[in-house]
């Protein structure tokens, strides 16, 4: 047990829970939430309402007070459970109301009704056990219950910043910000509180309130005024969402309405560069198509009362799917001011991908964490749907091939792979079921899947399941037996050999034509003779020659193609005028370079390099070019190459490189040239006018430091969990602080770091392990980085599973060097 903690009588709460044998060899009070207790309190409980209220200082430092109403329906006098991941010192009082509605009169199951009960508050004694508070049964009754709890909110889930702060709850992080049933399928509707300073502005999932909203502010109708220099601001959504998508950001944000076709969004964003604001319309119209498309699809108009957009600096994810106030990375949202076609169909699938969601995972819910992968696999197969008519001119087999099989093959093909549906018996392990496999693999199934019922027997099964599950939830068989009725395919025995299985399917060419086909997924081993015929006769094709890319680069990785010719061939397909093969040809001459630089080969590196920098110059699409300048900024050594891109960051005016970029090429010259790193890094500091951009660099810059000592010191900050904060941050500091460059110096980082992983699991947001060990690994290839990974997995048989994947995943290339 973490914490205990009763509130007056022990033998009285004692008695009240345990001789009722209630939690007695179960796994109800584990930490985190069981599957027992999620079934549990399932079956229980149900007509769920939060009346939420907090208190939010300027100051990030101080403590954000809570008041709640928890109201539900209990089939019977039970003990309830509800979740609360803090201290419990956190806790202040525990109530219940004798009459939850407040007014002495009976009333029927209603979502609006008095959602502030002004019934008397009686005190409750409670229990505290390893995250839960738990409420005896004596003050549980039949029917309608309220609990009233203040409490001091906890900062895992509030992210706060220096003026704004957002919330992110995804997967169970909202019970460590306050107590809840912080589990997908108990949906609840909301009402939300927020005292904030007067010049913030706030977005929610639901619609602000006034005074004129009947039965929505507290009794007599009026706003109770703030505390000086503050306001209080009411919001509400009726229609029922899980924990993890309630959200809001408040701060000081500027914000933009937009109107197309009927359809009213809005943009908050901190964003001050008016070439990246001048981009919003774009944004916006994009958003407008994708609910239009997946209105047409589903037959489901937007099932929510509003849709805004929430734009944030240093956000963890690209984007989040939050009903009603989608947030999303600054970076992902805004181009440069010569965007590479990449960035721009990325951008698009991200907008698509979040705005599926909201028919698929929002108002369609798991049912359980071990099924998250159905919101994402409809969210990515629904996004290459949703981008293909707004990219005419783009080759989207080939486009499909590159983004979805493959970033899907490059998990597969690794020890760390995993089925599709991954078991889960906790939400605190839920956010390490995401990766690659089940945002790229899965929409790989789904669209053999389609290939296989036909895309019109599809839709109608989908039609069917958004309306049967619609504000509900539902399991991927429940999808199954909808879409069976629409077909004779056997779609029970081709879902589990794709969704249940770690499969990773490999073959022996028949002839060189099988290293084209772009229907198979897996490994296709060619011979040396099946090579040459391929060479000599690469398919013209678009989609057939992105498929022969592939499956070279997988023979390059499996040894069976050497560094040289296959650098030779990527630098040929490096000329095409089709941008998308350039660009992953260009991306695949990475790995071969590094081991060209780590076999001490200095002709050919400057040889390689030299010609990539020619594609800078000289070739046609400027798109091919910022990539080709992105490759070695990253990777180059050759010093007549590095002193180039010296005289290029020293310009500053390239119009190839956006301000993000020339911040990177800062940091990976002052890694080369340490010489110059401090005037390097003072001169970029000074380019730098937006205040939020001006802070990651001052974070970031402290990894390139020439200073051993200093990195060392650095390091060492990173093991508490405070400078972790801001994580996409903080992964740029590992990088650099294991830049390939410095591989022997920072061998000595990479056990401690890992050490620190089930730490960064337990405190970070879902994708947060998978990238602390990529990032940590990509950098290295020597052996003693090799030893120091096998080292720390041996002296942990009993890492979980979920996590020791995340390990083999990342160190994929190490092992392969090795």
């Amino acid at each position: 047990m973490r914490y205990l903690r009763f509130a007056h009588i022990f033998i009285v709460i004692l008695a009240s829970l345990f001789c009722t044998n209630t939690f007695a060899q179960s796994h109800l009070l584990d930490e985190g939430i069981s599957w027992e207790l999620a079934v549990q309190r399932k079956q229980a409980l149900s007509n769920l309402r939060y009346a939420l209220e907090f208190s939010i200082p300027e100051n990030k430092e101080e403590a954000v007070e809570g008041k709640e109403t928890v109201f539900f329906d209990a089939k019977e006098p039970m003990d309830v459970i509800l979740d609360f991941n803090e201290s419990a010192d956190k806790v202040h009082s525990v109530g219940y109301r004798k009459n939850p509605y407040g007014d002495g009169k009976v009333h029927s199951v209603s979502y609006r009704k008095t959602p502030y009960s002004d019934g008397k508050v009686k005190e409750c004694k409670w229990m505290f056990v390893n995250g839960h508070i738990v409420i005896p049964k004596k003050y549980i009754r039949t029917g309608r219950n309220a609990i009233v709890i203040d409490f001091t909110a906890g900062n895992q889930g509030l992210n706060r910043r220096d003026g704004y702060v957002y919330t992110l709850f995804v997967p169970d992080r909202a019970h460590t910000v306050f107590p809840c049933f912080d589990q997908p399928n108990m949906k609840a509707v909301f009402s939300l509180t927020l005292e904030v300073p007067k010049s913030w502005s706030v977005a929610q999932n639901g619609y602000e309130l006034t005074a004129a909203d009947e039965g929505s502010l507290k009794r007599g109708g009026q706003k109770p005024a703030g505390k000086e220099g503050y306001k209080k601001q009411y919001f509400e959504i009726n229609t029922p969402i899980p924990t993890y998508l309630f959200a809001f950001a408040a701060g000081e944000f500027k914000y933009q309405k937009y109107e197309e076709d009927g359809y009213e969004i809005g943009a908050y964003y901190r964003e001050t560069d008016s070439l990246r604001i001048a981009q919003l319309p774009d944004i916006m119209h994009q958003v407008i198509f994708s609910l239009k498309w997946q209105e047409a699809f589903t037959g489901l108009k937007y099932p929510f009362p509003k849709y805004d957009l929430v734009i944030l600096p240093g956000f963890q994810f690209g984007g989040m799917e939050h009903v009603g106030a989608t947030f999303y990375n600054d970076n992902r949202l805004f181009l440069p001011p010569n965007p590479t076609p990449d960035e721009e169909l990325r951008r698009t699938e991200l907008i698509s991908h979040e705005t599926s969601h909201m028919w698929f995972g929002d108002a369609v819910t798991m049912n359980w964490f071990d099924d998250v992968w159905t919101k994402e696999v409809f969210a990515n197969y629904f996004a290459a749907e949703i981008t293909e008519p707004l990219f005419p001119n783009i080759d989207h087999e080939l486009n499909w091939l590159r983004t979805y099989q493959g970033a899907a093959i490059s998990q597969d093909r690794t020890e760390g792979r995993t089925s599709i549906r991954q078991p889960l018996s906790n939400m605190r392990y839920a956010g390490l079921i995401y990766n690659n496999i089940i945002y790229n693999k899965a929409p790989v199934m789904m669209r053999k899947m389609v290939k296989l019922m036909g895309k019109e027997a599809f839709q109608r099964g989908i039609q069917k399941y958004v309306a049967k599950y619609k504000y509900d939830n539902a399991t991927w068989d429940d999808l199954i037996a909808l879409l069976d009725a629409e077909t004779t395919v056997d779609l029970r025995t081709f879902s589990r050999e794709w969704v249940d299985t770690p499969m990773w399917p490999q073959r022996r060419a028949a002839s060189y034509a099988d290293a084209y086909d772009i229907d198979y997924y897996g490994y296709t081993a060619l011979t040396p003779e099946q090579t040459d015929s391929l060479l000599a006769h690469f398919p013209t094709n678009g989609a057939q020659s992105m498929a022969a890319m592939m499956t070279l680069y997988e023979n390059y990785l499996n040894r069976t193609i050497a560094a040289k010719p296959f650098i030779s061939m990527m630098l040929r397909m490096a000329e095409s005028s089709d941008p998308l093969t350039c660009s992953t040809a260009i991306k695949y001459l990475g790995e071969p370079l590094r081991e060209l630089q780590l076999k001490d080969m200095p002709d050919e590196v400057v040889a390689t390099e030299s010609t990539i920098y020619a594609l800078t110059t000289s070739h046609p699409l400027l798109s091919v070019r910022t990539q080709a300048l992105r490759l070695l900024i990253s990777r180059a050594v050759s010093p007549s190459v590095v002193d180039s891109l010296y005289i290029l960051w020293q310009q500053n005016d390239s119009p190839l490189l956006s301000i993000n970029d020339y911040m990177t090429l800062a940091y990976e010259l002052a890694i080369r040239m340490p010489e110059r790193a401090g005037s390097i890094l003072s001169a970029q500091r000074q380019r730098i006018t937006n205040p939020d951009r001006l802070a990651q660099f001052d974070f970031v810059s402290r990894a390139v430091s020439p200073s051993a000592s200093e990195r060392d010191s650095l390091f060492e900050s990173l093991r508490q969990a405070d400078n972790r904060r801001i994580e996409p941050w903080t992964l740029s500091v590992l990088y650099y602080l294991n830049h390939p460059l410095r591989d022997r110096e920072s061998v000595k980082y990479i056990r401690p770091a890992l050490e620190l992983l089930p730490e960064i699991q337990r405190t970070g947001d879902i994708f947060f392990p998978e990238d602390w060990a990529s990032n940590l690994l990509a950098g290295h290839r020597l052996p003693e980085a090799h030893q120091a990974v096998q080292e720390y997995l041996n002296a942990h048989p009993d890492l979980l599973p979920l996590l020791r994947n995340k390990v083999l995943q990342a160190a994929y290339l190490l092992k392969r060097s090795n």
